[in-house]
């Protein structure tokens, strides 16, 4: 079957981009606000 065009595994990875950072983002929000939650959110660099 072989490998697609150059252009269509751009158009891949330019989704498969904005898909990881959304997750990323995601994540990181979900993670600070359990910690507020849970009181463990540490401030550093006052």
């Amino acid at each position: 079957i072989g490998t697609p065009p150059p252009a269509v595994e751009a158009l891949i990875l330019v989704a498969m981009t904005f898909v990881f950072v959304g997750a990323a983002r995601f994540m990181l929000k979900t993670l600070e606000r359990m910690a507020r939650q849970e009181g463990r959110l540490s401030v550093r660099w006052q």
